[in-house]
């Protein structure tokens, strides 16, 4: 089949035609067609493996497959320097030797993130702007920074404020901004080059893994409201704790309190938790799932039937308890809370080195007999 470019279906006839290769196929070949099915998108192939082995399988397998339909894969890249030597040089994005010299580096662009293949760690673009702050340009420049996990919640969700603040100041689009909002913006914009020096490990799972646990937390203030969820993986000597994706929201113009402020900041976290499980339900075994908010009101509603409270309460109580388990709600102190940065807002100096953002609260990292 053969696409015009021009066309507007031509994006979903490409992905279509790679999806009903994977289903007529695949049989013959599953962990292909199980790649082809969930690890693609637009044209990447992003997957990985626990193993060399596994992962040289899924590379047989992957050739084999779409070489039925005369696909062709190039542009190959791995941390591991096996895998790029199963094919030809001229078809890999990275040479093999750059595994093997600890002195090169070379960041890889996977799906707008940096990708250090030798570190094995994600990292992300920042380019501070030199033009004069006005309302066109300060949303411009907020719109550059692309974090598809929110794993920079603190710092978006300050951007986001600060976007509201400068709307509801009544400048128009090419006016100056009023002073106060120009120098956050202006010490924002000199600190922004220090987000590069963030690294996220890509690998979540750890070998001997004997409990997995997904802890999601949620807090708000009159800012807004944000969530996170962090991975918890207990081997038989260490625990790790990190970071895997977060969110954050605006508080509406239409003034609401602090503790409906708190139930929408639950119900967030509450989607990101299921969200998280049921992406992880083929690829990691989670043993137990937790959820953590500052407010006893909170808590009291998600523990109630929700016929007790009044419509709002109700209605997102009412999807609280059909997405989690209302047994799995806990309270966490506020000092505690990993997410009460983020209903404030951090800039980029603030964010760098902040270790109960990236890593959960302390006692996430002590064992259960604790």
């Amino acid at each position: 089949m053969y696409c015009n470019v021009r066309d507007i279906c031509t994006p979903y006839q490409a992905l279509r035609t790679v999806r009903e290769l994977a289903i007529v196929d695949g049989a013959t070949w599953p962990l292909a067609a199980s790649v082809l099915l969930n690890d693609t998108f637009v044209d990447d192939v992003l997957t990985g493996a626990n193993t060399i082995e596994d992962a040289l399988e899924c590379q047989s397998q992957l050739i084999n497959l779409c070489a039925m339909a005369q696909f062709k894969l190039r542009k190959w890249a791995s941390n591991n320097s096996q895998i790029l030597q199963t094919v030809a040089e001229e078809e890999c994005a990275i040479s093999p030797s750059v595994l093997l010299d600890t002195s090169e580096q070379s960041d890889l662009r996977v799906l707008g993130l940096k990708w250090n293949p030798l570190a094995d760690t994600f990292s992300f673009n920042a380019t501070p702007s030199t033009t004069k702050p006005t309302k066109r340009t300060v949303l411009s420049e907020i719109a550059r920074i692309f974090d598809p996990l929110s794993l920079l919640s603190p710092t978006t969700f300050w951007t986001k404020y600060l976007m509201q603040q400068l709307w509801t100041s009544g400048v128009s689009r090419e006016d100056p901004i009023p002073v106060k909002i120009s120098d956050a913006w202006l010490r924002y914009q000199s600190e922004l080059l220090m987000i590069e020096h963030i690294c996220i490990p890509r690998r979540l799972t750890h070998d001997n893994m004997k409990n997995v646990q997904l802890h999601a937390f949620s807090d708000s203030s009159e800012k807004g409201y944000p969530a996170a969820v962090y991975l918890r993986v207990e081997t038989a000597t260490v625990i790790h704790c990190q970071l895997i994706t977060g969110k954050s929201k605006v508080t509406p113009l239409k003034k609401s309190t602090i503790p409906r402020l708190e139930l929408c900041g639950a119900l967030l976290a509450a989607r990101l938790l299921h969200l998280v499980t049921t992406t992880y339900t083929d690829r990691v075994k989670i043993y137990e799932l937790h959820a953590w908010t500052d407010s006893t009101t909170t808590l009291v509603w998600i523990q109630s039937s929700p016929h007790r409270w009044a419509t709002f309460v109700a209605n997102r109580t009412s999807q609280i308890q059909d997405l989690t388990a209302p047994s799995i709600w806990h309270h966490v102190p506020t000092q505690d809370n990993p997410v009460d940065c983020a209903s404030r807002g951090l800039f980029p100096s603030e964010l760098v080195d902040h270790p109960l953002w990236w890593t959960g609260t302390t006692f996430l990292k002590e064992s259960l007999n604790n």
